[in-house]
């Protein structure tokens, strides 16, 4: 009980940094005397390494275990967390987000395996649901308070965060060590040769690249949602809205695992991808004037693309943890790893079309959901046979188990 009650602080706090940095943007710009988009660099600072360690990360449980990897994670995301609350400057600021990005890389895909590990077979889609779900409460908690706390000072939310890591890496240390079904006996060179036999297959190419699409999409629109009103509207309203969308994609990612269980993981991805585009298409169309924005149209996309994000990403969890099994540390890494790096270029890729317009930025947002459509219909062409395999081998185990 008490692992599980860690694993589930884990995935609530997962999303707080580069959730709640959104809505502290103009509090850290005033700190820092820095325009609000040189703040998202901290952004990518945490997103790129935190890319590049998921890449092996996934594989090196696979093959020494879960949770001695997400110990050392956790300890290293600590030091980041207090460097961060602690930050001087701008400079300092982004460099400990770097180290909190390298850090929680050794957390992150091998938390969603563990998860897959302690459950049956058969309930591992419905647990997946509730893994999104779980990263939804923390898509919603972290700008509310982050909104509650800048009247206090943008410092504590750091400083509480790393509280939160230091304890929960106390408890993961003390607790036995969790295996993966492969991890017995292995070698950690094992790991290279199982990255490259997955990351060579068709399918989990593809798998990649329906990640690097949800980045471009459902959580780049949480990102410059928040960067198109920072110094118009109040800090305390945008957090408001970001929880609204996490409310929703709490609420739909419990839905998920259950309709992916009953329908599969195809009607899953069609509602997700019908939600995203709706949402897109609503600001699009709909948003009104830079200085004066159809707040109602806002409101009604964040809700719709809440409901995207948690339809999308447990459908592509679920595919990532039954692709291969004995090797869905690896899968669930490389899938991760490609997702937060494009989330990681997300700021860079957009700002022109912000620079020219948010008449653009959200024309480029609907044109990047009209291409995740497209590799997510050519995905499930190829995953659909690799699921049912893989879902009737599951059974055949479960029943002899």
């Amino acid at each position: 009980m008490i692992l599980l009650a860690t694993i589930s602080v884990l995935l609530v706090v997962a999303p707080f940094v580069a959730n709640g940095i959104l809505v502290l943007l103009s509090a850290l710009a005033s700190e820092f005397g820095a325009d609000p988009t040189s703040i998202l660099l901290a952004v990518s600072a945490f997103m790129v390494p935190f890319a590049i360690v998921e890449l092996f990360s996934g594989a090196i449980s696979d093959v020494k275990g879960r949770t001695p990897v997400i110990t050392g994670g956790l300890v290293g995301y600590s030091v980041g967390m207090a460097l961060a609350a602690a930050s001087p400057s701008l400079p300092v600021f982004v460099l400990a987000h770097a180290i909190m990005g390298a850090s929680w890389g050794f957390v992150n895909p091998v938390v969603i395996a563990l998860v897959s590990d302690l459950s049956p077979p058969d309930r591992i889609s419905s647990r997946m649901g509730i893994v999104a779900a779980l990263g939804s409460i923390g898509v919603a908690v972290a700008p509310f308070l982050a909104g509650y706390l800048v009247a206090y000072g943008w410092r504590f939310f750091y400083a509480i965060l790393a509280v939160i890591s230091i304890l929960t890496a106390v408890v993961m240390a003390s607790r036995r060590r969790v295996s993966s079904q492969s991890a017995a006996g292995g070698q950690l060179g094992l790991f290279i040769r199982i990255l490259v036999e997955e990351a060579r297959r068709p399918v989990v190419i593809l798998l990649m690249l329906s990640g690097l699409m949800l980045a471009a999409t459902y959580l780049a629109m949480t990102v410059w949602i928040s960067r198109v009103f920072a110094g118009v509207v109040p800090e305390t309203t945008t957090g408001l809205l970001l929880m609204e969308s996490g409310l929703v994609a709490v609420v739909t990612g419990i839905l998920a695992g259950m309709l992916i269980r009953r329908h599969g993981a195809g009607v899953t991805l069609s509602v997700g991808l019908i939600s995203l585009v709706l949402s897109t298409g609503t600001l699009l169309f709909f948003y009104g004037r830079a200085d004066s924005p159809n707040m109602t149209a806002v409101a009604l996309a964040l809700l719709l693309v809440g409901c995207a994000g948690g339809m999308l990403y447990p459908a592509q969890m679920y595919c990532s943890q039954m692709f291969s099994p004995e090797r869905r540390g690896a899968i669930a890494g490389l899938l991760t790893s490609v997702q937060f790096a494009g989330l990681a270029a997300v700021p860079v890729v957009y700002e022109p079309f912000f620079l020219m317009s948010e008449a653009s930025l959200f024309a480029a947002l609907f044109a990047a959901s009209m291409l995740y459509v497209v590799v997510a219909a050519v995905l499930w062409s190829r995953a659909r046979d690799v699921l049912r395999a893989c879902e009737s081998g599951a059974k055949n185990q479960a029943h002899f188990s």
